[in-house]
C-alpha cells in the first residue's frame, strides 16, 4: 500500500489479512510521535486486532500490575570457520566408517555438503545421513535448521497468539450429549476402570516432596521481601517470580488461608513462546512452504504454581486409577512400555514386521478442546472418591475453585495484552495427561 508520505508492504496472505495488517499499521503510525513506529505498540495492536470478536479469546484490560515482558528474537549463531572445518572432518570420518564399502572421498563429501539438487543419486542418499548437512548444511541456499523464535516482529507473535482463539460451537454438541452416559461407560470399560470402587481421600501435603520445583511458577502476585542476615550472613531475597521452589512457602500460606477462611487466591496464566529449532530437508524448495515453515512458532500456557499445587492434591487418586491400560503417561519405554503398547496394538512375533503402525499428530489439538469437556472432567472428579471421607468437603471446595478458574482463564497473552481464554487444555496443567486429550 502506498499513500503520500507513507509506504507499507504487508506479509503475503489473503486480502482480508493484508487489509487488517495495513489498518493496524496505519493506526499505530497515526498515534506515533516519530516516524519510527514502536515495535511493542504495533505488536500489541496486531494481537488485539487479530482476535475474533466472538472467539474463545477476548481481550480485557490489564487486571493486575505485572511488569510486561516481550520475548526477544532468538537467532542461530554462525560458526567460526575453524569449528566448521573440524565438524566437516568429523563428519567425513563418520561417513567413511559407516559406509566403508562406498569408498567416500573428500570430493564426495563436498558434493554432499553443497546442497546441490543435481547431485548424483548416491550423494543425495548419503546426504540424509550426514550430521553436518543436517545441522549446518543448506539446500537451495536456505538452511536446514531455523529457530522458532527468530524474526518474531512484526506479527509473528501476534499470529501465534491469535491461533489460540476458536469460534464458538453454538448448538452443535447438543446431539452428541445425548449419548454421553453410554460413551463414558464404554470409555471406562475400555480403560478397565472399576467405577464402583471408591477410595478414601485425605488432605495430605506429603506428596509435595516428589513435586518438581525447578519449573517456572507462572504469573504470581506474591510479596517481595528480604530475610535479614544474622551473624554476617547474606540476606535472602524472596520474590514471587522465578521457579516454583522460590514461592513454595507463599503458596502454602495462600493454600492454608483458603482452607481456613475460604478466601480465594488469584489465579493467572501466561502464554509463553516455545524456544525450539525446526529441521527440514524439503521446505527449502517450495517458496510458499518455506514462508509457512519459518513463520511457525508454538506456544504453551503456564499456570501459577498455586494452581498446580491444588490440582495435584485432588488429582492423585483419579490419575492412579485411570492410568494403566490406555493412558501410559509416566510408563518408561525400556521398563515394559514397549511390550505393553505392542499388546494394546495386537502386535506379536508373527506380524511385528508388517507395516501396520502409523504415527500422526493432530495440529493444535490441545488448544481446540471444548470447554464442555473440561466442565465434564472436573464435574466427575468426585466419582472416584468416597463421599464419606473425613476431608471430602475440602476436596469438593478445591475442585470447584479449580473448575471456575480453569474453564475461563485470566491470561497474560503477551506483553501487556491480557485476555479471557475459554476452553483449551494448557500444557502446564495436570489435566493435560488425562483422557481429555485422547
Amino acid at each position: 500500500m502506498v499513500t503520500k508520505g507513507y509506504h507499507y508492504q504487508p506479509i503475503p496472505g489473503t486480502i482480508e489479512q493484508q487489509y487488517r495488517e495495513i489498518a493496524v499499521h496505519i493506526n499505530s503510525y497515526s498515534f506515533s510521535r516519530h516516524e519510527v513506529i514502536s515495535q511493542v505498540q504495533t505488536e500489541a495492536s496486531h494481537v488485539r486486532a487479530m482476535m475474533h470478536p466472538s472467539g474463545t479469546v477476548q481481550s480485557i484490560p490489564k487486571p493486575v500490575d505485572l511488569k510486561p515482558q516481550w520475548p526477544n528474537d532468538v537467532l542461530l549463531c554462525s560458526l567460526d570457520p575453524r569449528v566448521t572445518h573440524a565438524l566437516r572432518r568429523a563428519d567425513y570420518r563418520y561417513m567413511r566408517q559407516r559406509f566403508n564399502n562406498f569408498n567416500i572421498s573428500w570430493a564426495d563429501m563436498q558434493a554432499i555438503w553443497s546442497g546441490d539438487r543435481l547431485a548424483s543419486l548416491q550423494n543425495q542418499c548419503l546426504r540424509q545421513e550426514s550430521m553436518f548437512q543436517w545441522a549446518c548444511g543448506r539446500s537451495n541456499d536456505k538452511p536446514h535448521v531455523v529457530a522458532a523464535m527468530a524474526n518474531l516482529y512484526p506479527q509473528k507473535v501476534a499470529r501465534t497468539i491469535a491461533e489460540i482463539s476458536r469460534l464458538p460451537l453454538g448448538d452443535r454438541p447438543r446431539d452428541a450429549l445425548k449419548y454421553l452416559n453410554d460413551a463414558m461407560d464404554m470409555l471406562y470399560r475400555h480403560m478397565r476402570v472399576d467405577l464402583s470402587r471408591l477410595d478414601k481421600w485425605k488432605l495430605d501435603f506429603r506428596q509435595y516432596k516428589e513435586m518438581y520445583m525447578g519449573a517456572s511458577n507462572g504469573p504470581n502476585l506474591g510479596e517481595h521481601f528480604e530475610i535479614q542476615p544474622t551473624n554476617e550472613r547474606t540476606a535472602v531475597h524472596v520474590s514471587p517470580t522465578g521457579k516454583k521452589v522460590d514461592t513454595f512457602e507463599q503458596d502454602i500460606e495462600s493454600l492454608l488461608e483458603f482452607l481456613r477462611t475460604g478466601k480465594e487466591p488469584g489465579f493467572y496464566w501466561k502464554q509463553a513462546l516455545k524456544d525450539e529449532n525446526f529441521f527440514s530437508f524439503t521446505k527449502q524448495w517450495d517458496s510458499q512452504k518455506w514462508i509457512e515453515w519459518t513463520e511457525k512458532c508454538r506456544v504453551f500456557c503456564i499456570p501459577n504454581s498455586l494452581f498446580i499445587m491444588l490440582e495435584r492434591l485432588v488429582s492423585s487418586i483419579r490419575h492412579a486409577r485411570e492410568r494403566g491400560w490406555v493412558i501410559r503417561v509416566g510408563h518408561r519405554w525400556s521398563r515394559g512400555g514397549a511390550d505393553t503398547i505392542a499388546k494394546c496394538l495386537g502386535i506379536n512375533l508373527d506380524n511385528c514386521f508388517d507395516p501396520c503402525m502409523v504415527e500422526g499428530d493432530a495440529q493444535h489439538f490441545d488448544q481446540s478442546v471444548w470447554d464442555m469437556w473440561i466442565d465434564l472432567y472436573w464435574s466427575t472428579m468426585s466419582n472416584f472418591v468416597d463421599k464419606a471421607s473425613p476431608d471430602f468437603l475440602i476436596f469438593e471446595a478445591i475442585c470447584k475453585l479449580l473448575l471456575k478458574n480453569f474453564i475461563v482463564r485470566i491470561t497474560n497473552l503477551i506483553g501487556d495484552v491480557w485476555g479471557l481464554v475459554k476452553g483449551g487444555v494448557p500444557s502446564g496443567a495436570l489435566i493435560h495427561r488425562t483422557w481429555i486429550l485422547g
